[in-house]
């Protein structure tokens, strides 16, 4: 991110092709959930939001792949920065969507991901993941509804 503060709302630009994605890695991880493993998480117990951490993972590297796929130009498969604003928009949603406090921040899932996962190894996750204020992440919950109400006055 080279020094810069990152831009949290870039990703509305592309927000459906990333609901899609999002779509995309539901189904595979209801039918493919198996061939994705993820070690930083094995023991089960640890909860990122009202989902098992280790879920949240595989999740996460499922919906990697899935973005990095849908690149149009092969020589940008490399996320970027537009992608991790999506991706740490993602998280942090669902580390917020629970009423229990399980401790296990964004900021702490990065970083147990990027010392344990070896597609992660060469990532730098570095101020690109991190906790959003709540206010913050409200705010652009309610832009995407906004955006969304709007998308489907148009399907009518």
């Amino acid at each position: 991110m080279s020094g810069r503060e990152p831009d949290i709302y870039s990703f509305f630009k592309e927000f459906k092709e990333y609901k899609e994605c999002e779509g995309a890695m539901k189904n595979a991880f209801s039918r493919d959930k198996l061939k994705t493993t993820c070690d930083s998480f094995s023991t089960g117990v640890q909860k990122f939001g009202n989902e098992r951490a280790n879920d949240v993972c595989v999740k996460f590297k499922i919906l990697c792949k899935v973005i990095q796929s849908k690149k149009k130009n092969p020589n940008t498969e490399n996320l970027n920065d537009i992608d991790f604003a999506y991706l740490n928009y993602w998280l942090n949603s669902l580390s917020r969507n629970t009423t229990i406090n399980h401790d296990l921040t964004v900021d702490q899932f990065q970083k147990e991901m990027s010392d344990r996962e070896y597609e992660f190894v060469s990532v730098t996750f570095d101020k690109k993941l991190y906790d959003i204020k709540l206010i913050t992440l409200l705010s652009i919950n309610n832009m995407q509804k906004i955006l969304h109400s709007d998308i489907s006055l148009y399907h009518i």
